[in-house]
């Protein structure tokens, strides 16, 4: 008489499938520390030039987003202090640096009298108060 083959894998001996051989593990390559700063100075460079750009643009993102009602009042509080706030000397990117950026001959303290007006307008006086 035959054997009789299982029907399921249960019914049989254990089913051994081989595992396959993991690839033996290089070293990596030393990274070179200098590497990254080959290119510093074109990258100074680049950046001297396009300063004041990014200035500007987030001088004009800033406003934008004051004069959005949909902002929520987290970011426009965020927005007001960034406004309102002076710092000496000037952080890059704070609004003085970005309004001389836009124009030198802008006065920041004046342009910042404006958009609060502009801003208490509009109605944001409970935000307004907040900040000033």
């Amino acid at each position: 008489m035959q054997d009789a083959m299982p029907l399921n894998l249960l019914e049989g001996g254990p089913v051994v499938t081989p595992t396959p051989a993991r690839p033996t593990a290089r070293p990596k390559a030393p990274i070179d520390p200098s590497a990254q700063y080959r290119d510093w100075q074109a990258d100074r460079a680049w950046l001297e030039t396009h300063t004041e750009e990014l200035q500007v643009w987030f001088l004009f993102r800033h406003l934008r987003l004051l004069a959005d009602p949909l902002v929520g009042p987290v970011e426009r509080d965020d927005l007001l202090n960034w406004l309102c706030t002076d710092s000496m000397p000037p952080q890059p990117f704070s609004f003085t640096a970005c309004a001389r950026a836009y124009d030198p001959r802008i006065d920041p303290a004046a342009l910042r009298d404006l958009l609060l007006t502009q801003l208490r307008r509009r109605g944001l006086q409970r935000s307004l108060r907040q900040a000033a």
